[in-house]
């Protein structure tokens, strides 16, 4: 028995060095960047670290042709759903009752002397 798995751990030892070796060869071979970090690496594209209102006043976007922005103040429903509130606390009562109940299972299995479970 001794011989059997004395062979057994040179199989393993030998196969994790195998592994070991030939895995920065087969992380090299792979690209792990994202598609769109590969096409910026492609094509040379350096990322714009300027602000956005010096960037738009580059290009010659200014206040002149700005967008007009409208704020529209939207009111919160003040309706509770007393549905959808007792369906959650009747499904969490429920996962409570399951739980106790493979507890209470367990402990009194463990309780029972050995002669008696079947």
């Amino acid at each position: 028995m001794h011989t059997t798995s004395h062979h057994l751990s040179r199989i393993a030892a030998t196969a994790l060095t195998i592994g070991a070796a030939l895995a920065p060869t087969a992380a090299a071979q792979q690209d792990l960047r994202s598609p769109d970090t590969r096409d910026a690496a492609e094509r040379g594209h350096m990322q714009d670290l300027r602000m956005p209102d010096t960037q738009d006043s580059a290009v010659g976007r200014g206040l002149d042709n700005a967008p007009v922005v409208e704020y529209v103040d939207v009111a919160p429903a003040d309706d509770f759903d007393w549905t959808d509130a007792l369906a959650g606390a009747a499904t969490s009562f429920g996962i409570v009752l399951l739980g106790a109940g493979g507890v209470a299972t367990v402990v009194r299995l463990r309780r029972r002397p050995v002669a008696t479970r079947s």
